[in-house]
């Protein structure tokens, strides 16, 4: 009997079967104490060497992939491992760690709007318009935008995006990248829909 709840049995259920073959076998991990990588510690140990590291998208490809292999393993062990497990990994600070690495990978993302290579631009405006639609995410993007334009002195949040939107505008045919234009509007479209009418103000200024 995996000891894990509701929600997490539901979205267990919701996946594929490889997904499910995966999970379990991570949660048979969890009940063998000889298994060092399986632990909350060992997770916990590793975001503290990704944050003394600089951790978001900084190094080589073989770092990044590592980085990749170890989120994708601590998510399995957050979807599949039990309660107990979820509860060691909080209170020997995981969720910290995990959530400042997070924004640090955020404020990577943003950076990469100033890319020279529109299919860039294109994936990470993509990437950020489906975070503005995950709960808690909206803020985040925009204090990232914020950051941004201290670091490049911009006057005004997307004053970069924007200017790069215009200019791209004039381009020849050869040079014009219809993916880049559509997912700029869209982005911009996205971060302003402020659904709670209690938050008209902010849907103005953000408009400005």
């Amino acid at each position: 009997d995996m000891d894990i709840t509701a929600d997490k049995a539901q979205d267990l259920a919701a996946l594929d079967t490889d997904k499910k073959l995966q999970a379990l076998q991570n949660w048979l991990s969890s009940k063998q104490p000889g298994e060092a990588t399986s632990t909350a510690g060992y997770y916990v140990a590793q975001l503290r060497g990704l944050r003394a590291g600089g951790g978001g998208g900084s190094g080589g490809n073989g770092r990044c992939c590592e980085r990749q292999d170890l989120l994708k393993g601590l998510e399995n062990c957050l979807r599949s491992y039990s309660v107990q497990w979820l509860e060691e990994f909080m209170d020997c600070g995981g969720l910290d760690l995990l959530l400042d690495y997070l924004s640090r990978a955020l404020d990577s993302l943003i950076r990469c709007v100033l890319h020279p290579r529109y299919a860039t631009k294109t994936l990470v405006l993509e990437l950020l318009a489906a975070l503005c639609m995950l709960d808690g995410m909206h803020a985040q993007v925009l204090d990232a935008f914020d950051s941004l334009r201290e670091r490049v002195g911009e006057r005004r949040r997307w004053e970069t995006l924007m200017t790069c939107f215009r200019r791209h505008e004039a381009l020849p045919a050869e040079q014009y990248s219809l993916e880049f234009m559509v997912s700029c509007a869209r982005f911009i479209n996205i971060v302003q829909n402020v659904s709670n009418d209690e938050q008209l103000g902010q849907r103005v200024c953000l408009q400005a």
